[in-house]
């Protein structure tokens, strides 16, 4: 059995017309517990955005997140998990999913885990490009926004011992084409990729494509 409670805090901003939050903050704090075989683990994560406008409709955004579990470090339950962007090849929900604290694209899904972690990503939106005439009136083409990120991930950094502590990093970017079908409804093409390292050394890479349906 699992159980969640959290606080979220949002108050993010952007243009007229803009195809993605430009500046602002926000922030999450989450306890979530799971219960099994007669043991009860607790985990306690949080996160915190800040992003600066940039003309002419840019963006860089510090995307902060935390968290340490209690438990055996053998109990899957006891850890956290990291890795790949998280899409799937056809998907709804959230595009951008490397944002996600458990994220951790160029490495493959679940590969990294850690009772405690601290995480940062700096990222940059690129200026999005808006089409005015491609496609037809019940099929056509919006919107280009590219981004590309430089991520951080410290796992067990308070552990004993130089063997409890690891450090992974990844470059990347994502590209997202947002399609308007039958005048009303949106469809988004996703293309990302990342590579991934351990201390300096490259451990990965991965390529994802996505198509967000309606």
């Amino acid at each position: 059995m699992t159980a969640e409670v959290g606080l979220r805090y949002s108050n993010v901003r952007r243009s007229l017309g803009a195809v993605d939050d430009e500046k602002g903050t926000a922030g999450t704090a989450v306890l979530s517990t799971s219960t099994f075989e007669g043991k009860t683990v607790p985990q306690l994560r949080g996160t915190f955005d800040f992003g600066i406008a940039l003309p002419p409709h840019s963006s860089i955004w510090s995307r902060t997140a935390a968290g340490v579990a209690h438990g055996e470090a053998s109990d899957s339950a006891a850890n956290f998990y990291f890795g790949a962007f998280g899409n799937n090849y056809v998907d709804d929900g959230n595009v951008k999913r490397y944002r996600e604290y458990y994220a951790m694209p160029g490495f493959g899904i679940n590969e990294l885990s850690a009772q405690r972690f601290v995480k940062q990503m700096v990222e940059w939106n690129l200026p999005p490009y808006i089409f005015e005439r491609v496609g037809k009136p019940d099929f056509f083409l919006q919107s280009l926004r590219p981004a590309v990120f430089i991520t951080g991930l410290w796992t067990d950094p308070l552990g004993s011992g130089s063997e409890a502590r690891r450090t992974y990093s990844n470059i990347g970017g994502q590209v997202d084409l947002k399609f308007s079908v039958l005048h009303w409804y949106e469809m988004t093409l996703s293309v990302g990729y990342a590579t991934g390292f351990r201390n300096s050394t490259r451990a990965g890479n991965e390529w994802m494509v996505s198509l967000k349906i309606l």
